[in-house]
């Protein structure tokens, strides 16, 4: 079986095959426990809770950056299929096309994996170098503790799941950039119909805002998790090595990257109020004009003579109208619901998380 058509039974059970990578990455650490003794568990006669917590997180976070993006590729799609009837003049297809160049690799994506690894990658670089040329801070590799086979197996295994890790949420780092690409393109450059028959109370727009939402705020429970993790080689002993500090390197980066993704959240869900209001005008002018006719046409109707037929266009025409200020009303409504309270409570619930982890232990201390 070639490694395309893996991949992509993979990509199809991503949830089923998250978990299945999670299990091994935590079986292995458990392995690691029993080979190399400073990362045993249970250490010095008691139960190290930041080793078991440098193992176990780590597993975790990576079965979720794994689901989180082929979530994404599995999807994105579909939920823009679903605003096709929402273009005018069949200029989906010219968007669909768009669509297909901006989720290819691109300048940006390698871009946005080299930051985000360049970020970490550097600085742990840099302290091996002074460690080993100038005999600086011992860094927290195992092996430096306990000079063994296991030990440096335990190392670069901790260097392929940090950095596996570091990969996949540059990923969705580049994916929420994108997707900001992406709506703004919808708002600039296409006609957008708002349909206020739709029972979303979005115009039709319902999919997307929450699939950008879902995106979102698994990006801040992810970085929360890192945070709690602190998301470096030698986490699992970092505390051990150094207690004193609280505030790592790694914990500043991984708030800067909470900081990129409230201002792409931000920036994103603003494009789609602007959209939704490009739409609402749209449809506004369109039942003003409706209005203005069919007012023009009892006002033409009560200046001639009343008869039975007369009196029936009337009330036909009066019925139009109260079905024109009903559509106009629930027009408004839809462009200020774009913002429900259930939106806001999970946006700002999961900003909060990370939030929260980074200064708890400068309150306990």
């Amino acid at each position: 079986m070639k490694l395309q058509e893996i991949y992509k039974k993979i990509s199809t059970n991503y949830l089923f095959a998250s978990l299945v990578l999670s299990g091994i990455v935590l079986l292995i650490y458990l392995f690691f426990t029993s080979k190399v003794e400073i990362f045993n568990f249970y250490y010095q006669n008691q139960v190290d809770y930041d080793k078991i917590r440098g193992s176990v997180l780590p597993s975790i976070i990576l079965g979720y950056e794994f689901a989180l993006v082929n979530y994404f590729f599995s999807n994105v799609y579909q939920i823009f299929e679903k605003l096709t009837p929402l273009f005018q003049d069949k200029q989906y297809q010219t968007f669909s096309c768009f669509l297909n160049k901006k989720l290819r690799k691109s300048w940006l994506y390698y871009l946005t994996i080299f930051i985000v690894l360049a970020s970490f990658g550097i600085p742990e670089l840099h302290g091996l170098s002074e460690y080993f040329l100038f005999s600086g801070t011992k860094s927290g590799y195992y092996y430096l503790f306990e000079p063994t086979f296991w030990s440096i197996l335990l190392d670069i295994f901790n260097c392929i799941v940090l950095y596996s890790m570091l990969f996949l949420i540059a990923v969705i780092i580049w994916i929420m950039i994108e997707l900001v690409f992406i709506v703004n393109e919808l708002k600039e450059r296409y006609l957008i119909s708002i349909n206020v028959f739709d029972i979303d109370e979005v115009g039709g727009l319902k999919s997307l805002k929450y699939f950008i939402l879902l995106i979102v705020s698994s990006y801040f429970i992810i970085l929360t998790l890192a945070i709690i993790a602190d998301i470096s080689p030698n986490a699992a002993i970092f505390i051990y090595t150094s207690p004193s500090s609280i505030i790592t390197f790694d914990i500043i980066m991984l708030s800067l990257m909470l900081l990129a993704g409230v201002i792409l959240f931000i920036i994103t869900y603003q494009t789609i109020k602007n959209l939704i209001g490009k739409g609402v005008k749209l449809e506004l002018k369109k039942i003003n004009e409706k209005y203005k006719e069919t007012y023009d046409q009892i006002f033409e109707i009560g200046s001639t003579k009343k008869d039975n037929d007369n009196e029936k266009e009337l009330n036909e025409s009066k019925i139009i109208l109260d079905i024109l200020e009903r559509e106009e009303n629930k027009i408004k409504d839809i462009y200020h619901n774009l913002f429900g309270f259930k939106e806001v409570a999970t946006f700002i619930t999961t900003f909060l998380l990370p939030i929260v982890t980074t200064l708890l232990p400068l309150i306990i201390k």
